[in-house]
């Protein structure tokens, strides 16, 4: 891992280092200058290769991660053994926020593709937010954040018409990542995130191929509503 990813000047205004929480705390001006750089030199920067695992399932975690770039899955394991996908997280999510309450992580994280994320001590963000309103506030909207992903994979992405449900599933990934949506996950990845069968997954793929709408977003979302 890199550190001192926070306290480069020529990251400031980048892209990658937009949407991130503790740039808005540092922006508040809710901490001491000094105080703030010494606790921002404990982030991290960290690469993961495609279908890395970031972290397991009930491992317990010091740690949690902001995306900078790339695409992550969160996959459950239930009693059975039964593994399915029940997140995808893209830029500026944060995973693992979960460790902040217990110390362990509720799913597995695994790279979709290619990823770059920051890692954030939890004693680092347990000092913001004990000592920052702004910090506060962003970890709470992180929460409500990671509530409204579930409800999109409930209400989107696993109910509905098949060609609904694989046409929000390319919307999301389509504007999460610079490579091709239909490349990312294999058919039987998408049907478990879809709750479909891998044929039907593959038939709905095949049938947007040849309409041509595959990686074309205003005929995508016509067919999520139904046109």
């Amino acid at each position: 891992m890199e550190s001192g990813i926070c306290t480069e000047a020529k990251r400031k205004n980048s892209r990658e280092c937009g949407p991130c929480s503790v740039r808005k705390v540092a922006a508040s001006g809710d901490i001491p200058l000094a105080r703030l750089d010494s606790l921002l030199a404990q982030v991290e920067l960290a690469h993961y290769g495609a279908r890395a695992e970031i972290f397991e399932q009930d491992e317990a975690g010091r740690r949690v991660f902001v995306i900078r770039r790339g695409l992550v899955k969160l996959v459950h394991d239930n009693e059975s053994g039964l593994r399915r996908t029940v997140r995808l997280l893209a830029h500026g999510d944060a995973m693992g926020l979960e460790v902040l309450v217990d110390g362990r992580y509720r799913h597995a994280a695994q790279a979709v593709e290619d990823l770059e994320v920051c890692a954030l001590p939890t004693r680092v963000l347990a000092d913001l937010d004990a000592h920052s309103q702004c910090m506060h506030r962003e970890l709470m909207g992180q929460w409500q954040h990671c509530l409204d992903q579930a409800d999109t994979v409930i209400t989107r992405m696993s109910s509905g018409r098949a060609r609904e449900r694989v046409a929000n599933y390319l919307l999301f990934v389509g504007r999460a990542t610079e490579g091709d949506p239909d490349g990312l996950m294999g058919r039987d990845e998408m049907a478990a995130i879809l709750d479909l069968t891998t044929e039907t997954v593959s038939r709905v793929m095949s049938d947007f191929r040849r309409e041509g709408i595959v990686d074309d977003p205003a005929a995508l979302k016509k067919v999520c509503q139904g046109l």
